[in-house]
């Protein structure tokens, strides 16, 4: 039996709301969770586990790591502290280029602090953030979360640089883009892994037939792009070569044996969505149409529906938006007489205008607005419990 791995604790961040589905997508990866909180997820892990929630996890907006933690009341204390600190223990190391590997020759790079206060004897971010980085050293490119809560602060070091929800594929994009996480999570909350087929007869730019496509081919999210802890000196190269062989196993094991059909009213819509498929590599996955809602074609009978109608500023104030719900609501039923639906909406009460028996799966914030995800026939497994 080989050495015990060490382990760290991890805080994994998510859209408020999508906490529940984050910590079974978590589990489904082999880590051992913790506190879920607000907005996130503790874990203790491995190395090799921090590399792949970075890789898989669909509905994480960022990986941070726990670093140091200490009780400041005072500039003098907190001045310190961090003269005590060893900064050079996550020091990163900096590209040999631009586009280039890490020069592994010295770690030369700096940090960037992000201050937050609550309930402190230090509440001013900006001051505790200039007296950090007079101890650090020059600015640099890895940031250093700080927390203070009740006089004592927390560090914490970012491992995944841009966030997740950032997949790298986005190009031409519609109005009032869908983040990839929230798509994610409706599609996770609905069943997708599950469905027979999937339809989203309001697709905007995509997002949502992407990650079904993504989802239903095994692809990782978090493929062909860099992460912060790349650069760290306790990287461990060995390790990141297995993980990042086993996203290339992914890639090998597509099966497009589940049809996946993203359609708009728009044409420029329709168009933004294939470029954006092209970009994400899944353009052979998805079937695209131009058509109305009331035009919806079910490739199965008993498929999901899943999709996010215009609210909030994407809908014209004359618009009738229970109409547009008693549509959609018509058009299942017809073009998929056993097929399931699941939405988003700011507003749950025009789920009442599609006809159909829609429970709440989650709530989210997205653009500072609410957003509720709505589905029917959702099994036990399928709907999370609201923290």
């Amino acid at each position: 039996m080989g050495p015990k791995k060490a382990r760290q604790r991890i805080y994994v961040v998510c859209t408020p709301g999508l906490e529940r589905l984050l910590e079974a997508e978590l589990r489904d990866l082999g880590v051992r969770t913790g506190r879920r909180g607000y907005g996130g997820v503790e874990a203790d892990v491995t190395a090799r586990q921090l590399y792949t929630v970075n890789v898989w996890s669909r509905l994480a907006t960022r990986v941070i790591q726990r670093w140091t933690s200490f009780r400041a009341e005072s500039f003098a204390e907190l001045e310190l502290a961090a003269r005590n600190i060893d900064w050079d223990q996550w020091r990163p190391i900096p590209r040999a280029s631009n586009h280039g590997p890490p020069n592994r020759g010295q770690a030369t790079g700096g940090f960037t602090f992000r201050v937050s206060a609550h309930k402190s004897r230090l509440h001013h971010t900006d001051a505790i953030a200039e007296r950090l980085q007079a101890a650090a050293g020059a600015p640099g490119e890895q940031v250093v979360l700080v927390r203070f809560d009740h006089d004592r602060a927390t560090l914490s070091i970012d491992s995944t640089g841009e966030a997740l929800y950032r997949r790298g594929w986005r190009g031409p994009v519609a109005k009032a883009p869908l983040r990839p996480t929230l798509a994610a999570g409706l599609l996770l909350a609905a069943g997708a892994g599950r469905a027979s087929s999937i339809v989203d007869p309001m697709c905007g730019s995509g997002t949502i037939a992407i990650e079904a496509a993504r989802l239903r081919s095994g692809w990782p999210p978090g493929i062909d792009r860099e992460f912060a802890f790349q650069r760290w000196p306790s990287f461990e190269p060995g390790t990141w070569a297995s993980v990042q062989g086993e996203r290339r196993s992914a890639e090998g094991a597509r099966d497009a044996a589940v049809p996946i059909v993203a359609s708009d009213r728009d044409a420029g819509a329709v168009e933004a969505t294939r470029a954006n498929a092209e970009a994400a590599g899944v353009a052979d996955l998805i079937e695209t149409r131009v058509g109305s809602v009331s035009e919806l074609v079910g490739p199965s009978a008993d498929g999901l529906v899943v999709t996010n109608p215009p609210w909030g500023k994407r809908l014209s104030a004359s618009a009738d938006r229970r109409d547009l719900f008693a549509a959609l609501g018509a058009a299942v039923g017809r073009a998929m007489p056993q097929g399931r639906l699941a939405l988003l909406t700011d507003d749950p009460a025009l789920a009442g205008h599609t006809g159909r028996k829609l429970a709440p799966l989650f709530e989210a914030r997205q653009g500072g607005l609410p957003v509720h995800a709505l589905g029917e026939d959702v099994g036990p497994h399928d709907r999370p419990v609201q923290p």
